[in-house]
C-alpha cells in the first residue's frame, strides 16, 4: 500500500510525463502541497535524491529517499500510507484548481513551471 501511494505521488509530480521528476516539477509540487514550503529544504531534498546531479529524479531514487523518510517515522504503516495519499490528493486538487483558475494554462510546459519558480525564488537568495 505504501509503495502504491508513493508511486501515485511520483506520477502526479511527473507533470511532463517523462518518467522522471525534474527539479522544477518537484519544487512546484512541493509548493502546491505546502504554500509555506521552504525553498532551501526543497532544493536540499531534491539534491539528496538527484545523486548524479542530472536535474532529474528517477522513480528508484524517489522511492529510496521517501522510503527512508517513511521508515524513520515512528507511526503505524496505515498512518504513513495516509500521509503519502494526502499529499498526492493535495497535489491533484491544487493542480485541478490551478488549471481551472488559469484557464488550463498554468501547468502546460516546463518553461511555464520555471517561470513560476523564478517568480517564487526571486529575491530569496542572499547576495
Amino acid at each position: 500500500a505504501a509503495l502504491a501511494a508513493l508511486q501515485e505521488w511520483f506520477i502526479k509530480m511527473d507533470m511532463n510525463r517523462s518518467g522522471t521528476v525534474e527539479y522544477s516539477e518537484y519544487a512546484v509540487s512541493c509548493f502546491m502541497v505546502d504554500k509555506d514550503a521552504n525553498p532551501k529544504t526543497i532544493e536540499e531534498d531534491f539534491d539528496r535524491m538527484d545523486i548524479r546531479g542530472t536535474g532529474r529524479v528517477s522513480w528508484t531514487a524517489f522511492l529510496r529517499f521517501y522510503g527512508q523518510l517513511l521508515d524513520a517515522i515512528p507511526r503505524p504503516l496505515e498512518e504513513k500510507v495516509h500521509l503519502v495519499k494526502s499529499k498526492s490528493i493535495a497535489l491533484s486538487n491544487s493542480v485541478e484548481n490551478a488549471l481551472v483558475l488559469g484557464g488550463f494554462h498554468l501547468i502546460t510546459s516546463v518553461e511555464h513551471v520555471q517561470q513560476l519558480l523564478e517568480s517564487r525564488f526571486s529575491g530569496s537568495e542572499d547576495e
